[in-house]
């Protein structure tokens, strides 16, 4: 009987030391489960940024080409007149131009400081310009706003003087002041050449 009472305890004593080896073993998992997941948190948080920029660059992108499109083949259409008739197609783009200033890059930026440097050294823009990420999508973000609301005016402005503007509407889509100087040389010359006929009259 005595025989069995040791080793009923024995294998007591057995259990207790695997019990206690398995806890320090899950302990020291779990520790290095929470190191890696510490360590690969900032990871995860570039590749959620540079996923969110992504989609925030190619819904500009494709969003603003309807508005192109009705201003250049569509200008008298009333849907276009009443779109463009208003300044808040260009606000989503502003809100996104925004929202890419707030999102990390996960790159190295240079100080924005130095923008402030008088005379501005064109070195500075371009390494600004060059950081890639959120930057460079800002960037073209900021020419998508701004090239939209110069699109805009040449097309009002063309629309109340009946001047032709889908050349220098697709012109500003493509090259943006190259379009705003074909509207100002079209419409300085439409209105010589109807003065020119009103004299003729």
């Amino acid at each position: 009987m005595e025989m069995f009472v040791n080793a009923a305890t024995a294998c007591v004593a057995v259990r207790r030391r695997c019990i206690r080896a398995g806890c320090r073993a899950s302990r020291g998992t779990a520790s290095a489960s929470k190191g890696r997941t510490v360590r690969t948190a900032p990871v995860v948080q570039m590749v959620t940024a540079v996923t969110a920029t992504e989609q925030i660059f190619q819904f500009c992108n494709t969003a603003v080409l309807p508005l192109w499109l009705l201003m250049i083949f569509a200008p008298k259409w009333k849907w276009t007149q009443t779109v463009m008739g208003s300044v808040y197609p260009a606000a989503p783009f502003a809100a996104c131009y925004a929202l890419l200033l707030a999102v990390p890059t996960g790159a190295e930026v240079p100080d924005a400081s130095a923008m402030a440097e008088v005379p501005l050294q064109l070195s500075t823009v371009s390494k600004l310009l060059g950081a890639g990420g959120s930057v460079s999508a800002a960037a073209w973000v900021h020419y998508i706003c701004f090239d939209l609301l110069a699109g805009r005016w040449i097309y009002l402005d063309g629309q109340e003087k009946n001047v032709f503007t889908s050349h220098s509407l697709l012109a500003c889509f493509l090259a943006g002041p190259i379009g705003l100087l074909s509207h100002l040389a079209t419409r300085s010359l439409t209105l010589v050449i109807r003065k020119d006929r009103l004299k003729e009259e």
